[in-house]
């Protein structure tokens, strides 16, 4: 699984490399401005940076079907929260003529990348598992059918 997980890494990198120059450049550079930079940064970690580890560490957590299931529902729920949080915070206060549900659709983007990043490593460990579908490889011993 060692080439999955690295697989993941590059990904994650090369995902948050994106994100984050399509965040800062979405209008146009007009020159640096630390106000906006620091705004963007606490947009791309409360909708890519902590639902990326956050995900990670509840899919760590599971086993067998229950894995899949939160490696497809969890980034996007997380992006989905994130995105709210900042709405609540950046958002809302500045534009009051702008509302949660259409910005929303925001977060889908981030959600999916992170889904796919997530589902890397646990569809190979169910691929080059040992056919009991807790996602490992090793033969379970408290089985008497185990080899």
């Amino acid at each position: 699984m060692l080439i999955a997980q690295r697989i993941q890494l590059i990904g994650w990198i090369v995902f948050l490399f994106y994100y984050f120059s399509a965040k800062y450049f979405v209008g146009g550079f007009t020159g640096f401005s630390v106000n906006y930079l620091l705004s963007v940064i606490i947009l791309v970690a409360l909708t890519a940076i902590v639902p990326f580890y956050l995900s990670s560490w509840i899919i760590n957590r599971s086993d067998g079907y229950v894995k899949i299931i939160a490696s497809l529902v969890a980034p996007i729920l997380l992006t989905g929260l994130g995105l709210s949080l900042y709405f609540v915070g950046f958002i809302a206060p500045n534009f009051a003529n702008i509302t949660l549900p259409s910005i929303l659709h925001r977060a889908i983007e981030p959600g999916l990348a992170i889904t796919f990043l997530m589902l890397v490593p646990v569809v190979a460990s169910f691929v080059f598992s040992d056919g009991d579908n807790d996602g490992d490889t090793q033969p379970d011993v408290s089985r008497p059918d185990a080899s």
